[in-house]
């Protein structure tokens, strides 16, 4: 999932210690696989380009060579949104069920990711609001923080993406109880701005 850094939000001596530091830190969540079997999980293989986020002009040649990151927002289909109903409706009659992903997926190539996690609203939980972590000025784009209810029992895996400066819907992206996931560090940065780049933007990984 998209993980969205600002240089400033940063604290000074994050930024300047070695990458074996960030390692040992929490940076975020991933699947505890036994756990997320309880939730209602099915699989897309649609997504929506929400942006190309390019590399600013920089008078360094290797800043040239960076293709940037391309934004994808996975995509609740009819298919799998029927299958979700069905199955509510076997134990719940079928009222308020929804489907949403988990976060948007950034790829290095303009090729959409091969597949992509939804879940149901069961044992979810979607958030309350979002705060903005960074605007793309040369593109933009937002990047969006879902904020949860209570801190603690939920959580949020990834951050959302938006052409614009207007947040997301809150029914865009799913928060899963904190039981289902375990700490994860950082594993390596996937987009980095120019050195002539005001936005001070890093879009990061997560090890899992």
């Amino acid at each position: 999932s998209l993980k969205c850094v600002h240089d400033h939000c940063v604290p000074l001596r994050e930024r300047q210690a070695p990458l074996e530091h960030l390692l040992d830190q929490c940076w975020g969540y991933e699947f505890v696989l036994k756990p997320m079997a309880g939730l209602d999980m099915y699989v897309t293989r649609k997504f929506k380009l929400i942006g190309h986020l390019k590399p600013g002009v920089s008078p360094d040649p290797d800043d040239a060579k960076h293709p940037g990151v391309w934004v994808w927002r996975p995509l609740v289909t009819p298919d799998l949104e029927k299958q979700a109903k069905a199955k509510s409706g076997d134990e719940k009659g079928g009222d308020g069920v929804t489907l949403a992903s988990l976060g948007d997926i950034i790829t290095t190539t303009s090729r959409p990711p091969s597949g992509a996690i939804l879940l149901g609203s069961v044992g979810c939980a979607e958030p309350v609001s979002f705060t903005k972590v960074a605007y793309h000025a040369a593109d933009k784009i937002t990047i969006w923080r879902p904020k949860a209810k209570e801190e603690g029992e939920s959580v949020s895996l990834g951050d959302i993406a938006e052409s614009g400066t207007i947040p997301p819907r809150l029914m865009a992206v799913h928060l899963v109880p904190r039981w289902a996931v375990s700490d994860s560090s950082i594993a390596g940065r996937l987009y980095a701005p120019s050195k002539n780049d005001k936005n001070k933007l890093s879009l990061w990984s997560n090890r899992s």
